[in-house]
């Protein structure tokens, strides 16, 4: 049997293309660099830390990313009620529930505290942050 140009030149493209799944184009498949990229876009990133307080009325503590919650718990004096979740809009106190616009979550990186909450002079936090 012979084999015509035009289906000659028709596998040749194909396995030209071929990624090694059939039906798969290159075009379809990206990067390693594009893959891992991707990845990291879609995996949270999670930061722990400690901080001591300063006494400051504001103060900001980074953590390399926008944060969707933050949980803070104060080490030096953990039965006076200052510990805290911040998620988007809402700060609860631990102790007592109550809401707080003085502890909250920073537009950009980390989130914000002020001298009683959450930054009280000489105490010692530690916090755990996740990413968006």
């Amino acid at each position: 049997m012979k084999i015509g140009r035009s289906v000659f030149s028709a596998v040749s493209a194909h396995a030209a293309l071929d990624t090694g799944i059939h039906g798969v184009g290159a075009s379809t498949v990206c990067s390693e660099a594009e893959a891992d990229a991707k990845i990291a876009a879609a995996v949270k990133k999670i930061a722990t830390g400690t901080y001591t307080g300063d006494g400051e009325a504001t103060r900001q503590i980074p953590v390399g990313f926008k944060c969707s919650m933050v949980f803070v718990a104060n080490h030096t004096t953990p039965n006076a009620g200052k510990s805290y979740i911040l998620i988007p809009n809402l700060t609860r106190d631990l102790a007592g529930g109550d809401q707080f616009t003085y502890i909250y979550l920073h537009a950009l990186d980390g989130f914000m505290t002020a001298a009683s909450y959450g930054n009280r002079n000489g105490d010692v936090y530690y916090y755990w942050a996740i990413s968006e």
